[in-house]
């Protein structure tokens, strides 16, 4: 669960938030992946060759929608009890909010600070630097 910050000058404010969802795989994971993607009805499946891997992303808003509400019927006790059901609660909360917090000039550090904490893995540029790097409305 992960959600992308990127630079771009159409977005509100330059900075432009997407929801990705990615469930990497030894490529001997093929068919199992597929199974999974035609079940869930969204996403797409790519290989990276140079790693054996196969990966299913979900990278649009209606797909990531429809994967949680997928998550939330038929969530198991041992996903519930993870680290993951956490980073999903966080990323799901997120994706529900999208809408009305990209509007406004706060709603937009808000989001994009929520969105650094979906991602665990600390690369990239911090929720502050982001917040620096956002087209401030006059005045502000």
């Amino acid at each position: 669960f992960h959600a992308r910050l990127s630079e771009n000058s159409r977005a509100n404010f330059g900075v432009q938030v997407s929801m990705v969802f990615t469930l990497m795989l030894n490529d001997c994971d093929e068919n199992l992946l597929a199974e999974i993607k035609e079940f869930v009805g969204v996403g797409n499946i790519t290989y990276e060759s140079n790693r054996d891997r196969v990966c299913w992303r979900i990278t649009n808003r209606e797909g990531c929608r429809k994967l949680a509400e997928f998550i939330k019927e038929n969530k198991e006790p041992l996903f519930v009890e993870s680290d993951k059901y956490e980073s999903f609660q966080r990323w799901h909360s997120l994706l529900s909010d999208i809408e009305t917090l990209n509007k406004s000039y706060s709603g937009k550090v808000e989001f994009i600070k929520r969105a650094k904490s979906v991602n665990n893995n600390n690369r990239g540029l911090s929720a502050d630097e982001w917040v620096e790097r956002l087209d401030r409305p006059k005045g502000l």
